[in-house]
């Protein structure tokens, strides 16, 4: 029995480090103009950074908006503390059609707002970009299940997970 527990992978959720930057990132989001429904959290997978898309982009766009800086750069700021870690950035849709726009479906818009953050992160953030993942759940991973605009919105997102070290 004490085999098997000490193969089981540590729980993130009681890793000191990224619990200072959960407390921190929180602070530094909450004063971020825009940053409404911007959190961080801590579970036993590593720090979730969830950044509302419509605080990124302009709708329907997978252009970063001038205003995302004040989100994004905190975040920077925090994952350069982690370069040893895995850090995945997942795009996350409504599901709504996509209608005009000019992705094929729901996987390829999330992983295009994913892929943009990403890109910002290494180019004003200042990133390596060697343990970054962008990845897209589409409207997979809801965060609310509810079908009213105020549901959608929350589950329009990216979210950035710091996770384990590299090995």
């Amino acid at each position: 029995e004490a085999a098997v527990q000490a193969a089981l992978p540590p729980d993130l959720a009681e890793d000191p480090a990224l619990g200072e930057a959960a407390d921190s990132l929180r602070k530094q989001l909450a004063d971020a103009p825009g940053a409404d429904g911007a959190k961080a959290q801590l579970d036993s997978s590593g720090l979730h950074i969830i950044l509302p898309t419509d605080a990124l982009f302009n709708a329907g766009s997978t252009i970063i908006s001038p205003e995302a800086k004040a989100l994004l750069d905190p975040v920077a700021g925090t994952l350069k503390k982690f370069s040893e870690r895995d850090i995945r950035i997942e795009g996350h849709t409504d599901d709504q059609p996509i209608g005009d726009l000019p992705f094929a479906d729901h996987w390829a818009f999330g992983f295009a707002c994913a892929d943009r953050v990403r890109d910002y992160l290494m180019s004003d953030g200042g990133i390596n970009g060697g343990n970054l993942k962008a990845t897209s759940r589409a409207f997979y991973d809801p965060i609310v299940a509810g079908k009213d605009e105020a549901s959608r919105a929350l589950n329009r997102r990216v979210e950035i997970i710091i996770g384990r070290p590299v090995e």
